[in-house]
């Protein structure tokens, strides 16, 4: 009987120390687990911040090149007007002194 006791006491005690072993082991995978989880966060951060650069850069290149192309327009419109005006000053001014005095 002392025998069976002992044993029961040393399956016991062997199944205390798996437990142990198996909790410990459990909370070592829990840590492993979260230490990757911000590893892929912190990845997947860099990642998108690198992506974004990107996409800003060429935004504002693409946003200079139409402002180029806007100016280049400001430019040609103006040069228009004056072109039509050097042509057309003397007479609108004529007609302008003429409708105001009569003359």
């Amino acid at each position: 009987m002392d025998e069976l006791l002992s044993e029961i006491l040393k399956i016991d005690e062997d199944a205390e120390q798996k437990l142990k072993f198996a909790t410990q082991e459990c909370i070592k995978i829990k840590e492993n687990v979260e230490k990757e989880k911000e590893k892929i966060k912190s990845n997947i951060k860099a990642k998108a911040e690198e992506k974004l650069k990107k996409v800003e850069a060429v935004e504002e290149e693409e946003f200079l090149k139409e402002v180029a192309n806007l100016e280049q327009k400001k430019e040609l419109a103006i040069k228009s007007l004056n072109e039509i005006y050097s042509k057309n000053q003397n007479a609108w001014v004529d007609g302008i002194v003429f409708n105001v005095l009569g003359r």
